[in-house]
């Protein structure tokens, strides 16, 4: 019985093999390249084909066998796998599941008509607490023998496609299923594995306009291989004696640039508007021509940023739009392949347009402690943490404390009484910091054992999400604190 090899949502690879007629082995290969133990799997049916496998979002494996019946096994977290369960006699050719915890089985069995027309009987299927229950059928009589009938799952839409030679069904939870008037187009390249003698493994590929395959890659191995393509079009092998495994991303045969975009208008009275995404790209490798962009134009003008490849981590990035402030715009996020490159995959989140804010801070450093008539050193530190935004007409005030008179000041201020300084900073450039430093008297009448208290406070007109680190306040003692010897007897 050959094994069956499926790409994990991690980056890894799920194996499936027979060591005996009746016993099952599930193996992990790590994205670190380390092999997990071995799990066994006793079926106790004999022969039994491997015919569906489903990770869900909580990381649970479902398993679909067939012997004669469809035979159902669940891989909890901890690794533990449930006994067979029997929830249908015809075998599973898709599964997915939902976030209210169904999981949704679906079941291709084909009926000659005529001229080379079957009619496909699609069984829909599901379990929830435990329970199976067959629910719906379609019947679709429009694919040819000799065609595969497509089963497409859009999770962030939670809708299921089914597409055929001519027409295309769509299914959503507890609706009913919908013909649709247009047909999703296929994607812009097939491709496939073919093996070639015992010991090599060939990617072939080819346009869907076009019949003629075109080799762009092969190995030769020590040993048989088993050969998956994930869904990326990359190619997973590993040598029947598992001892060698290798993975193969091929490369774009032609310049082509995919696109999203949305007409804007920007508030004209919008304060610091930004545009804001969540992006990973895949297959984004530095110093190569291919690269992720997002656009902004107003038909005359063009500004374009280029966005680091991310390593197949979430990143964050954003982007002033203040010269766009009043004016409609078109925003474009734009996948740029050029040929040659690896295939790029752009995945997006929370694409947004709204009012950033810059994030300015400032602390005030004082003696722990002073005598009365004794003069103190007070330094206050200020500055904007943010990386790109500018800190408009910021304002610094230190309110004082009755009985602390100031003596000097490094910059003069706009602004001094007896009870506060004020020093109007003017806009503050992103990242950079400063100083102000005074001198200051202690009044010979402030009494011993008493605090003095005084606040910074650096404000700007535009209110910032989180003020926390924009007032501080530092304590003086009047007197001595001495630290004497505990001696005990």
């Amino acid at each position: 019985m050959y094994p069956k090899i499926f790409a994990a949502k991690d980056g890894g690879l799920d194996i499936f093999y027979f060591i005996d007629d009746t016993t099952l082995q599930f193996l992990r290969y790590q994205p670190n390249g380390q092999w997990s133990q071995p799990e066994t799997i006793s079926t106790n049916q004999y022969p039994v084909t491997i015919q569906s496998y489903h990770v869900d979002s909580q990381g649970i494996v479902h398993l679909f066998l067939y012997n004669y019946g469809t035979i159902y096994y669940k891989r909890a977290t901890n690794g533990v796998w449930s006994v067979g369960q029997f929830p249908d006699n015809d075998a599973v050719s898709h599964v997915i599941s939902l976030p209210n915890g169904e999981l949704h089985l679906f079941q291709a069995e084909s009926t000659p008509i005529l001229n080379g027309i079957v009619k496909e009987v699609i069984h829909f299927v599901y379990q929830q607490n435990g329970v199976w229950q067959k629910i719906e059928q379609i019947f679709l009589d429009d694919v040819f023998a000799d065609q595969t009938l497509e089963l497409i799952y859009v999770e962030e839409e939670e809708t299921l496609y089914i597409r055929t030679s001519h027409n295309m069904w769509r299914y959503r939870p507890h609706e009913d299923w919908v013909k649709l008037s247009t047909r999703l187009q296929n994607p812009s390249v097939r491709a496939i594995l073919h093996g070639d003698g015992d010991y090599k493994v060939k990617l072939l590929i080819r346009d869907p306009y076009h019949t003629n395959w075109e080799e762009i890659w092969s190995e030769v191995l020590d040993d048989s291989p088993w050969a998956f393509l994930d869904m990326n079009n990359n190619v997973h092998y590993l040598t029947y004696d598992k001892r060698y495994y290798g993975t193969h991303g091929h490369t774009a045969l032609h310049d082509q640039t995919h696109t999203l975009a949305q007409v804007v208008t920007i508030p004209a009275d919008m304060p610091n508007p930004t545009v804001s995404l969540m992006y990973r790209t895949v297959r984004d490798i530095p110093g190569d021509d291919t690269q992720f962009e997002v656009r902004l134009t107003n038909g005359t003008v063009t500004t374009t940023h280029v966005l680091s490849p991310t390593a197949v981590v979430w990143e964050h990035a954003w982007f002033d739009a203040s010269e766009w402030a009043g004016e409609t715009v078109t925003l474009t996020l734009a996948a740029v392949q050029k040929a040659g490159d690896p295939l790029l995959r752009v995945d997006l989140d929370d694409v947004s347009l709204g009012s950033a804010a810059p994030d300015t801070w400032v602390t005030v450093a004082a003696p722990n402690a002073a005598m009365p008539s004794e003069e103190v050193n007070i330094t206050l530190n200020y500055g904007n943490l943010s990386p790109d935004l500018l800190a408009h007409t910021t304002t610094l005030t230190l309110t004082l404390p009755t009985g602390l008179v100031v003596n000097s000041v490094s910059v003069t201020p706009t602004v001094q009484t007896a009870e506060h300084i004020i020093w109007q900073l003017g806009d503050l450039p992103a990242n950079t910091s400063g100083t102000i430093t005074l001198t200051a008297m202690v009044n010979g009448n402030v009494p011993l054992m008493s605090t003095l208290n005084g606040t910074a406070e650096l404000r700007t007109p535009l209110a910032e999400p989180s003020w926390g680190n924009n007032e501080h306040t530092a304590a003086l003692f009047i007197g001595r604190r001495a630290y004497l010897p505990a001696i005990f007897k």
